[in-house]
């Protein structure tokens, strides 16, 4: 497993848990719409994360919390495959993230080679 894949999974893991507090938490408040008040606090929560990633897996992870029989089968499988999209998405875009940051250090290196080169 990658360094991106763990950091995913810490992710993806504090949405898990989140979301099963939250949902316990709306489901003790006794309210009618339990489902979408739950998705409006996750959204709240969400706004909070500053990450577009973390925020993405986040959310993501926290919906699974919703129990089966609170949602229709088409909606749960639009939750599990929204999950693993953004899961993968996430770990590409960490991975292009450090090859961009590499490429850029290598070529300042490069860089400072040729300047270093040109003064000598």
């Amino acid at each position: 497993m990658t360094d991106h894949e763990m950091t995913v999974l810490r992710w993806s893991d504090a949405g898990e848990e989140a979301g099963k507090a939250l949902w316990l938490a709306v489901d003790q408040a006794n309210i009618q719409r339990e489902v979408r008040t739950f998705e409006v606090l996750l959204e709240v929560l969400g706004e909070e994360i500053d990450d577009d990633n973390e925020r993405k897996m986040f959310t993501s992870a926290a919906m699974k919390a919703i129990p089966d029989v609170m949602i229709s089968a088409d909606q749960r499988k639009r939750i599990d495959a929204d999950f693993e999209n953004t899961y993968n998405e996430a770990v590409n875009e960490l991975r292009v993230d450090e090859e961009s940051r590499r490429a850029d250090y290598y070529a300042d290196q490069a860089r400072e080679e040729r300047l270093l080169g040109d003064a000598a």
